[in-house]
């Protein structure tokens, strides 16, 4: 059987708990909270891959993301969208040469 993610939260601020595995020495309050609560993620369901950060809305019991990691252009992006450009400026100036309608 295939399942989906089980997202353990404070069932009063919706601050996610589960990430929170193994901590040592002083432990902020809200790691330890006294009413927890949690959702199930379908299988390929809220994509979180590319969450640095999320909540859930203790109202409605979604999650809800807070900020997106950062993209960084590889190499092969980068080729990609290099290549575009010229092809482009070689369209617009091909389209100038000929009195084209660009």
């Amino acid at each position: 059987m295939i399942y989906g993610r089980r997202i353990i939260f404070d069932k009063q601020t919706g601050f996610i708990i589960n990430k929170y595995i193994d901590v040592e020495g002083n432990i902020n309050k809200k790691c330890r909270p006294d009413k927890i609560d949690f959702i199930d993620v379908s299988f390929n369901g809220t994509p979180l891959e590319n969450a640095e950060e999320y909540h859930v809305d203790i109202n409605n019991k979604e999650i809800v993301i807070d900020k997106y990691k950062e993209h960084t252009e590889t190499q092969e992006e980068k080729l990609i969208r290099e290549k575009q450009e010229l092809e482009n400026q070689l369209l617009l100036k091909q389209n100038k040469e000929t009195g084209g309608i660009l």
